[in-house]
C-alpha cells in the first residue's frame, strides 16, 4: 500500500469523487481512472441512466455502471446541474 494524494479543483469536484466511492466495487484507484470525464457528465449520465455512455468510461463495465445508477440516481442530480 502506498498513499497517495489526490487534489481536485473545486469542492464539487472533490464531493462528487466522494459520492463516487460510495458504490459498491468502486474505490479509490477505480475512481480516478473513471473520472476521465467532467464530474457533470458523469453525473448526468447518472440521472439519465445512460448504461451506455458509463461504460465508455475507464474501468466501467455493464455491472457496473448499472449499480451506478442504482445506487447514485437519486444522489447525482445536483452535481448534473439538475435536482431531478
Amino acid at each position: 500500500f502506498e498513499p497517495r494524494l489526490i487534489g481536485f479543483a473545486t469542492a464539487d469536484e472533490r464531493s462528487f469523487f466522494d459520492l463516487f466511492t460510495t458504490v459498491k466495487g468502486i474505490g479509490n484507484r477505480k475512481a480516478l481512472r473513471a473520472l476521465a470525464q467532467p464530474p457533470s457528465v458523469i453525473a448526468a449520465s447518472i440521472v439519465r441512466g445512460d448504461i451506455r455512455a458509463l461504460t465508455e468510461l475507464p474501468e466501467i463495465g455493464k455491472k457496473l455502471a448499472e449499480t451506478m445508477i442504482v445506487e447514485l440516481k437519486d444522489k447525482a442530480g445536483p452535481f448534473a446541474g439538475t435536482d431531478h
